[in-house]
Formats: structure tokens, sequence, C-alpha cells
């Protein structure tokens, strides 16, 4: 086990032998989901909502994927429609 830095220091003076297994890491899944969620907080929920509705999804189902996308309820999306847009229904 090593680091891909490290790797590369040790076969540069060492003929590799056998075969190798290069596993790599990503990002976690919560990260993954944070940094989607944390760019569509810099979106209005309104312009959100209008893509999924240019997209064929009804209200409903598009305040559902709002929510999902930016880690908060359905509830809380249409309180901010209302809040900020007046137009939650």
């Amino acid at each position: 086990r090593m680091s891909l830095k490290e790797a590369d220091e040790y076969y540069a003076g060492n003929e590799p032998k056998g075969e190798y297994v290069l596993i790599l890491e990503g990002r976690s899944k919560a990260e993954i989901m944070e940094e989607r969620a944390e760019s569509f907080r810099k979106t209005d929920i309104k312009e959100h909502m209008a893509g999924y509705e240019a997209q064929g999804f009804d209200r409903k189902e598009a305040m559902k994927l709002v929510a999902a996308d930016r880690g908060i309820s359905k509830r809380d999306v249409y309180r901010e429609l209302l809040e900020n847009n007046g137009d939650g229904e």
C-alpha cells in the first residue's frame, strides 16, 4: 500500500514485477451530496423549480426534486416560494 507519489518514487528506481491493482479513493457520497446541495443553494428556488418544470415535471414533483437537491424538506421549498415569490401553488 502506498500513495501514487510513493509509487512513482519507488518505481522510478525499481522494476515492476507481477500484477498491480490501483484502488483510487474519491470523495465520499456525503461530500458529493453536500457539494451538490451547496451549489443549488446558490440558485434561487423559483429558478430551480422552473428548470424542473421546463423538463416536464409537474409542480409537486418539481418541489420534491428541488427539496432533495437542496437537502431540505418539501415544506421548506413551499414556504420559500410563498414568502419570496408569492406562488407556492
